[in-house]
């Protein structure tokens, strides 16, 4: 075997070995880690949505999608360049073809077409392994296009299964309001908050569980929403900023009787901060601009909280939260969208509960 030869499988074995290990860094590493074809790629598709910011919103829509695609093509093609540089060496093929309809040699081409059909489990009927060890090679080609197929299935369906919650979770918090001002105003019977606690229970534990899975599948956090009640950055955000006013309102002061209590609010403050913690340096960072305090001249209209004591206190909290409301603001624009869709309720008609249409 000439050095040429010994090139070409060295260079070859380098190139499947880097797939398979970023395949399995993908699809089944419970971390945040990303192999370097899938975190490249993920960049390099991530900046291309990001390049227009007139039509952000519509390339972020398709960006995760896209990405999906792409690093399965990478991974396919990966395997199949490796494999084919191997399979070019002199002797590792032999043709089985009639000795007129013979060519000299088995060409690079050759090796290409043999790769192809095994990963995808054609096969050839022209060529063969030329001796035993070759014969082991082809064993080993054939079993990295099984562990492809096989990874890339139990990866995809937990991948849109993910996404499907993430998108679920938005829009549940977006029935609660689509404000701070108005998640508590909803929630307001005159008195105190009804029922709000149990609405706010379930969302610790999907908060939890969606954290994780932002680490064990690290594409989903690619796949954005173009619609405002579905994106996961604005509807967190005003989730958080409805449990500060609340909190510097103390309407989860047990002693006041509105029906809420620390006993919730805490532990969903918390799950939001797990949830942050895992995308902060992985995924987003802390927005340059701090958001001004959030406004509550609704609720001291409905008559809920005291203006003249509840405006210091919040401003003292929202001071205490500069670098969580900081974070919170990257991940509205790493979103798509903008500090306005918080604060606003742009979207009020359409979540009227009598609205059919």
């Amino acid at each position: 075997m000439s050095a040429a030869d010994i090139a070409l499988l060295v260079l070859g074995a380098a190139v499947v070995l880097g797939v398979l290990y970023d395949l399995g860094a993908t699809t089944i590493s419970l971390s945040a880690v990303r192999g370097p074809v899938s975190g490249r790629v993920s960049a390099m598709v991530w900046a291309l949505g990001n390049r227009s910011r007139s039509k952000r919103r519509r390339l972020q829509r398709i960006t995760g999608p896209l990405l999906l695609v792409s690093i399965l093509i990478g991974w396919f093609v990966g395997l199949t360049i490796g494999w084919t540089l191997i399979f070019s060496a002199d002797g590792a093929l032999t043709s089985t073809a009639e000795p007129e309809q013979q060519t000299s040699r088995v060409r690079w081409i050759d090796a290409l077409f043999f790769v192809f059909g095994r990963l995808v489990g054609t096969g050839s009927s022209n060529l063969e392994p030329d001796e035993a060890g070759w014969s082991t090679a082809v064993a080993l080609l054939t079993l990295s296009g099984v562990i492809l197929l096989t990874l890339v299935i139990a990866w995809i369906l937990p991948v849109v299964a993910a996404v499907v919650q993430k998108r679920a979770l938005a829009s549940k918090i977006s029935t609660l309001g689509g404000s701070p001002q108005d998640i508590i105003c909803t929630s307001w019977t005159g008195r105190d908050l009804g029922d709000l606690n149990l609405h706010l229970l379930p969302l610790i534990g999907e908060l939890t569980i969606l954290a994780q899975r932002h680490l064990a599948y690290p594409v989903i956090h690619y796949f954005h929403s173009s619609a405002d009640r579905t994106a996961m950055g604005p509807r967190l955000a005003a989730l958080d900023e409805a449990l500060t006013i609340i909190s510097a309102a103390g309407l989860d002061d047990v002693e006041r009787g509105t029906g809420l209590d620390v006993s919730v609010t805490r532990p969903l403050r918390q799950a939001i901060s797990d949830h942050l913690s895992v995308l902060d340096h992985v995924f987003i960072g802390p927005s340059e601009v701090i958001p001004d305090p959030p406004t509550i001249d609704r609720l001291v209209e409905a008559g809920i909280v005291d203006g003249d004591v509840v405006e210091p206190a919040l401003a003292e909290r929202t001071a205490d939260l500069e670098t969580r409301r900081a974070l919170l603001h990257g991940y509205v624009e790493h979103d798509g969208w903008t500090w306005s869709s918080v604060c606003e309720d742009a979207d009020a008609e359409e979540r009227d509960p009598e609205r059919t249409s």
